[in-house]
């Protein structure tokens, strides 16, 4: 029994055809198209496993393109600058456990810059200092320094209130 069909050009059913004369006719057996039916089913299914093949390959290449991307752009890290007082205060904490031994500074609070001149300025910072037994009490420390030269002129302390 022959049997007529439509076939595209190097592939068996005419749904794969893009241009309609790559389409040609064709006269098959039935055993004909019962094996072309059977390659049919097998390019189906390889067809399948190819297009996620190809969708994993296409995602691993845009993964492996975004890290080359990650790291060839440059990154600036945003670090928080030290304040100007920081290193004022270090030394006034150094002056206060030299001046008072027995007592830890506990609490530690910058209270501003007086600009006094071109060669002055003042750092003002208020301390807790607490006892051994428990007593705290504040005082206020003033750092003298020379801006041009980065020096310590002076440490002075201000007693604010006594053991409580």
């Amino acid at each position: 029994m022959d049997i007529d069909i439509y076939i595209c050009k190097h592939i068996y059913l005419p749904y794969y055809c893009s241009v309609p004369n790559e389409i040609y006719y064709i006269r098959r057996s039935a055993a004909t198209i019962r094996d072309m039916y059977v390659l049919h089913l097998f390019n189906k299914y390889y067809l399948q496993i190819f297009d996620k093949e190809v969708v994993a390959l296409k995602r691993t290449i845009i993964i492996g393109l975004f890290m080359l991307l990650c790291l060839l752009v440059p990154v600036s890290f945003a670090s928080a600058q030290i304040p100007s007082y920081a290193k004022w205060g270090k030394t006034a904490i150094e002056e206060t456990t030299k001046k008072y031994p027995e007592q830890d500074v506990t609490d530690y609070r910058y209270d501003g810059k007086v600009f006094i001149s071109d060669v002055r300025e003042q750092y003002d910072f208020e301390f807790t200092l607490k006892k051994e037994d428990g007593q705290t009490r504040e005082i206020r420390v003033y750092v003298l320094v020379n801006p041009k030269a980065d020096k310590v002129i002076d440490v002075k302390y201000d007693e604010i209130e006594e053991f409580q």
